[in-house]
């Protein structure tokens, strides 16, 4: 909500989709409207994936600002959809994500660079279309069926002593 409020003390023109029904959701809530960010900020329930993933995909950014995770799908998601992702430098996301490359992380709880990490991708448009398309790459080339099921053989050989 902090980047919200930069955003729009910069005349900065979004509109921010928050998807889902988690305990945080009453507290969101409160701060959109404790700081009058109601024209900014669409709160939805949780919806089915289909619905989810064509949000997604028909968004400019996905902004992902978790101050813990594990290894987060969301994120990925987003990027095999071919939506340039911002997100925090926590949890498995870095693992998930090549800043700059792939996508863009910022340390969490940093409302000032995630505001213009926000900013910069969806202000560069080959910025933009690099962590497209290499986000994409990295997720087929290091996540997708055949590198998982190679990953698993070679975990099974292992543990086989083969």
């Amino acid at each position: 909500l902090e980047a919200v409020e930069i955003l729009k003390a910069e005349d900065f023109k979004f509109h921010l989709n928050i998807y889902g029904d988690g305990p945080l959701k009453s507290k969101i809530e409160n701060g959109i409207k404790s700081r009058k960010l109601s024209n900014y900020i669409s709160l939805f329930s949780t919806v089915d994936h289909y619905e989810l993933f064509s949000a997604i995909q028909d968004s400019d950014l996905f902004v992902m600002s978790s101050i813990s995770e594990g290894f987060p799908m969301a994120p990925a998601e987003a990027m095999v959809l071919g939506t340039p992702v911002v997100a925090t430098l926590v949890g498995g996301i870095p693992e998930l994500i090549e800043n700059g490359v792939s996508g863009i992380l910022v340390p969490s709880k940093n409302a000032i660079m995630l505001a213009e990490s926000i900013k910069k991708v969806s202000m560069n448009s080959s910025l933009r279309n690099k962590l497209i398309f290499n986000g994409k790459k990295r997720i087929y080339d290091n996540f997708g069926s055949a590198k998982i099921c190679e990953k698993l053989l070679n975990y099974y050989s292992e543990v086989m002593g083969k």
